[in-house]
């Protein structure tokens, strides 16, 4: 892929070979690693990508200044924790080095760029190791300088971090009104379309030296009497709270803007900016590897319950759906049962996770067919070919959906799981010997203990542990009981009384990596934020900070 360099007016290309690039520049002397930088940060808005620093070189005999950089995506400073997080980690190799050289005699003479005043040599190495210009890959990007000031005239002029986002993507579509305007590139670039966790971190970072704001404030004493989702995002959204409308006006607001809000709304699930499905799809899968599936027919299967052996659910398949008759499946929810059915290679339509299907359909509901089907594909490079065939040509057709089938969308979506049965029958294998010597040892330190409990037949102490401990081995019926015994062995103190939705809401669940935009009422962790503290009784230090001295009667 060429890269574009025509931001940098000093610029010029001496080498060029497949993907790699050697560029001179000119660079500021005054400051070196903000000016190598500021040319990184061009060159990502022009190039769409993101670039984080791996090696500084300050104090260097042959040159002034070194620093090193690599692709976002590469495997520095990723995190091992997938459950809240997306996959950053691609392993790309993609790189940039930056050299800003000695201008002296000697080194005009052997270099004649630092003669013309090009005193930077740039090294790029643009082969990654997945795609660039797609929506996934959009995603990731950082939000540009431009885009942070407006976001914070917003933040000035009253509006919540909920009703700036709106207002600047309905903006976006406004300015850019174009007939042949691709809206989901658009809205899927997080350079001029921040995501709703940038959002946030603009909102905090502009919070900091405008605390004192008063229309902002009063914006935020607004609230919610019914808590609802619609009815909220109605008040919100549709109404946006602080307007007055006359009969026509509302009657325009009410069909208008909920169909525009609804758009931007598919438009966001499309273009991979909610992770939460995704994450969800990665829980199901680890608890449903280890289930035991047995086909009955082509329309039923039986699969074991994780707890009970002899427990076993139906999963019936009927008209192009799932469902299972265990407790969570009753109410049509997806569960690990129906994973497990996936997982053995049978084709299942209702995942949570997202297929590029499911884009294209949702996409189509969204803006038509108008825009580019190979922008929703995800960021890897080994896409199923056939399947793009096949989009491209019947892009035009009515019935796109019922021409891509369920054994397409289970290749694009899992190429990496090919050979799982392999690997769960041998960690089955695994778990089975692990099992046999746990359990050895287990009867081991048993008989350990009635061993020491025989060396003191007279003693009450002895005997009143013996029966708590047996009290508690007679509790456990079932896994989960065992599980529970072994915690409570694990407290230390008493076990403190809690109600039943206290408890629920501690424990650990998935999340989509951000919290939620702040729209109406304050939530409980901004009101702790605002809460009035004593003012420092220093003239100097309330002055620089620009509030009211606390006078000492």
């Amino acid at each position: 892929m060429a890269i574009n360099y025509k931001f940098d007016k000093f610029c010029s290309i001496i080498n060029h070979k497949d993907n790699n690039y050697v560029l001179r520049t000119r660079l500021q002397t005054d400051c070196y690693s903000s000016s190598c930088d500021k040319w990184v940060s061009k060159f990502s808005e022009e190039t769409k990508t993101n670039w984080i620093v791996n090696k500084t070189f300050p104090h260097q005999v042959r040159y002034s200044y070194r620093k090193d950089f690599v692709c976002q995506h590469s495997s520095k400073h990723k995190s091992l924790n997938n459950k809240t997080t997306r996959v950053r980690d691609k392993h790309c190799t993609a790189s940039i080095k930056i050299v800003i050289k000695k201008n002296t005699s000697n080194t005009r003479r052997k270099d004649k760029y630092i003669s013309d005043g090009l005193n930077s040599e740039i090294k790029i190495n643009f082969e990654h190791s997945h795609k660039i210009n797609n929506a996934e890959a959009y995603s990731y990007l950082r939000v540009s300088k431009s885009v942070q000031n407006e976001f914070n005239k917003y933040f000035s002029k009253g509006m919540t971090p909920s009703v700036a986002k709106n207002f600047h993507e309905v903006k976006l579509i406004t300015d850019n009104n174009e007939e042949d305007l691709d809206i989901i590139k658009l809205l899927a670039d997080a350079q001029i379309n921040p995501t709703e966790r940038q959002v946030i971190q603009i909102f905090d970072n502009w919070r900091v030296g405008h605390l004192l704001s008063k229309r902002f404030k009063y914006l935020w004493t607004k609230t919610n009497n019914i808590v609802e989702s619609s009815i909220r995002i109605f008040k919100d959204i549709v109404l946006e709270r602080c307007k007055a409308f006359n009969a026509a006006a509302l009657v325009d607001f009410v069909f208008e803007v909920p169909e525009n809000y609804h758009t931007r709304r598919l438009i966001k699930f499309v273009s991979y900016r909610v992770a939460k499905p995704t994450l969800e799809y990665q829980s199901f899968c680890k608890k449903a590897k280890n289930l035991q599936v047995t086909s009955v027919n082509e329309n039923t299967f039986h699969v074991h319950s994780s707890l009970d052996n002899q427990l076993v659910y139906t999963v019936n398949f009927k008209n192009d759906y799932q469902y299972c008759d265990c407790p969570a499946g009753q109410g049509g929810a997806y569960c690990k049962h129906i994973c497990a059915i996936y997982l053995s290679n049978d084709a299942v339509s209702n995942s949570p996770k997202l297929s590029y299907a499911d884009r294209v359909s949702l996409a189509t509901l969204a803006i038509g067919k108008n825009f580019d089907y190979d922008f929703l594909k995800n960021m890897d490079l080994d896409n199923n070919s056939e399947t793009s065939m096949l989009l491209n040509s019947n892009q035009c057709s009515d019935n796109i959906n019922s021409e891509i089938n369920t054994e397409n969308e289970i290749e694009i979506e899992n190429t990496n799981l090919t050979g799982n049965s392999a690997i769960f029958t041998e960690d089955k294998c695994n778990l089975s010997n692990n099992m046999e010597l746990e359990l050895e040892s287990l009867q081991t330190e048993i008989d350990r203990i009635k061993a020491l409990a025989s060396e003191h037949n007279n003693s009450k102490f002895a005997l009143k542990s013996i029966r708590n401990l047996k009290n508690h081995f007679q509790r456990i019926t079932s896994i989960s009981d065992l599980a529970e015994v072994t915690n409570h062995f694990m407290r230390h103190g008493k076990l403190i009384g809690t109600q039943p939705t206290s408890r629920s809401r501690r424990k650990t669940s998935i999340s989509s990596g951000v919290k939620r935009i702040q729209a109406g009422r304050p939530s409980n962790v901004e009101k702790n934020k605002n809460i009035k503290r004593q003012r420092k009784r220093c003239l100097t230090l309330n002055i620089n900070e620009n509030v009211p001295n606390s006078k000492t009667h």
